[in-house]
C-alpha cells in the first residue's frame, strides 16, 4: 500500500462491528479510501464506511470469518497504526490484564487460526487441528511405549501448557 500510514484509535468494538477514529493530522482521504477498498475486497467483510471529514472508519464483519485480532492484523498490514488514547503509545492489550508477550502470542495464534480457516474454506481450524494432533501423538506413544502409567507422557504436559495459556489469556470481547 505504499509508504502512507495512518494513526488511529479504537472508538468502539462489538462483535461484528469495529469503529476506528483517525487522528486529525493524518486524515488523508486517499488513505481512507485505500483502507476501505482493501478491506471491502476481503471475504467476511460485509461493509466498510470511511468518512474523511470525521476520520472515522466503521467495519462490519462476519465473526465466523474474522476475529477482532484478525481485523487488527489486516489493518496493520495496511499501514494503520493503532495508538492507545490514554498512554499515547503503541496499542497493546495491557488494559485487559494481559502482558504484552501474551497479547502478541494470542494475536499470532488467532491470526494463524483465521488463515487456516480461510484456506480450508471454513472446514478446519486450530481448535480441530490441535486436539487431533495431540490425540494422534498420544495413540502413537501408547502403541510404541504402552500406557506409560509410571511417568507423565510429554504430550500431556504440552496439552496442559496450551490449555493453561488459553484459560489464563482469554480473547478480549470488547475494547473501547
Amino acid at each position: 500500500m505504499g509508504d502512507m500510514k495512518g494513526e488511529v484509535r479504537i472508538a468502539s468494538s462489538t462483535p461484528g462491528r469495529l469503529r476506528l477514529r483517525m487522528y486529525h493530522p493524518g486524515r488523508h482521504p486517499e488513505f481512507l479510501q485505500r483502507v476501505k477498498t482493501y478491506l471491502t475486497d476481503r471475504p467476511g467483510i460485509h461493509r466498510v464506511d470511511a468518512n474523511h471529514t470525521t476520520g472515522s472508519i466503521t467495519i462490519r464483519y462476519d465473526t465466523d470469518t474474522h476475529s477482532y485480532d484478525s481485523l487488527i492484523t489486516l489493518l496493520h498490514d495496511m499501514g494503520v497504526i493503532l495508538r492507545d488514547v490514554m498512554s499515547g503509545g503503541e496499542w497493546s492489550l495491557l488494559d485487559t490484564g494481559q502482558c504484552t508477550a501474551a497479547a502478541q502470542m494470542s494475536r499470532v495464534i488467532s491470526d494463524l487460526d483465521n488463515r487456516i480457516f480461510q484456506l480450508t474454506g471454513g472446514k478446519v481450524n486450530l481448535k480441530l487441528i490441535i486436539p487431533l494432533t495431540m490425540g494422534a501423538i498420544g495413540i502413537r506413544q501408547i502403541i510404541r511405549h504402552g500406557l506409560g502409567i509410571s511417568q507423565v507422557p510429554g504430550y500431556v504436559l504440552v496439552w496442559y501448557a496450551v490449555d493453561a495459556f488459553f484459560r489464563l489469556h482469554p480473547k478480549p470481547q470488547n475494547i473501547s
